[in-house]
């Protein structure tokens, strides 16, 4: 996934994407996620406050932010928090006009990652 650093689209200049800034991928696919590659989950602090910090920045969120930030929530196998979660889907709402093939294809893969989470399925179970 291209940009999990950071934006890519003009607009918040990567809000939610900066706020993990130098996060360094460690391998497993491009998908801006590497601090969880070798099986260790965040400490709940950590992931407390990035989502507090994201949930605060999503209304300023461009679409490759939306994007990126559900497709990092969706690789990690977690939910958003139900605050978050409405600003994304607010956001995602007001700027899906914009989205390119990238910010959709991204989308509907986090979606369907998190569908498939929520009902304890996998999404190969789908084909």
């Amino acid at each position: 996934m291209a940009g999990a650093r950071g934006g890519g689209d003009e607009g918040s200049g990567g809000a939610v994407g900066g706020v993990v800034g130098d996060v360094q991928h460690a391998g497993r696919g491009n998908h801006g996620v590497g601090v969880c590659d070798d099986g260790r989950e965040p400490r709940a602090g950590v992931m407390r406050e990035l989502e507090g910090r994201a949930e605060a920045l999503a209304c300023t969120c461009n679409t490759q932010d939306v994007a990126n930030t559900l497709w990092a929530y969706a690789t990690m196998g977690r939910e958003p928090g139900a605050g978050l979660l409405q600003e994304l889907e607010g956001r995602d709402e007001a700027l899906a006009g914009t989205f390119n093939v990238q910010n959709v294809a991204n989308t509907l893969w986090a979606y369907n990652e998190r569908k498939f989470m929520l009902t304890g399925g996998t999404p190969s179970a789908a084909g």
